[in-house]
């Protein structure tokens, strides 16, 4: 972890430390520790619905492969049924699931796997409902640069508008 965090911060000990300290005080508010224990099946499945996502298998370097159909999200069923909290907690469970995968491949090849790919299709977007989307999406990016630094290994987008 404190590798990732070096990285992200170019080297830099003390604004590592602070990002460090930032996360520890981030995942005990937010119960991220518990979060995969936490959430029902019921819970993923019923959000699946909304947001179609799947975990495939692993790359030949063993990192853990993510795809979401971006473009067949139901945007504004979502933005009206979550609230934002909701929608929060939904992208953290899947940053930690994923982040569960990388350790646990870890475990069985014997070698340190610390990013995800991941696969997103477009296909079906709606520009003008994805604008809606914008803070949200702002939201997401901000706890994905503080708290996951340097997970996104690859990211293929296909079927861009």
């Amino acid at each position: 972890m404190i590798g990732r965090y070096l990285r992200a911060h170019k080297w830099h000990i003390s604004q590592t430390l602070k990002y460090i300290r930032d996360t520890i005080q981030w995942r005990q508010q937010n119960h991220v520790d518990q979060i995969l224990f936490d959430t029902s099946k019921q819970d993923v499945d019923f959000g699946r619905q909304y947001v179609p996502y799947a975990y495939h298998d692993f790359t030949k370097q063993q990192n853990p492969i993510y795809i979401e159909k971006t473009g067949k999200i139901k945007l504004n069923i979502c933005l009206e049924r979550f609230s934002l909290d909701q929608l929060l907690q939904g992208h953290i469970h899947i940053q930690e699931y994923n982040c569960h995968r990388a350790r646990q491949k870890s475990r069985e090849c014997g070698q340190y796997i610390e990013t995800i790919v991941t696969i997103m299709d477009f296909d079906g977007l709606e520009l003008m409902t994805g604008r809606r989307a914008i803070p949200l999406l702002k939201e997401f990016l901000n706890i994905d640069s503080n708290h996951y630094p340097e997970r996104m290994g690859l990211i293929f987008a296909s079927n861009t508008p």
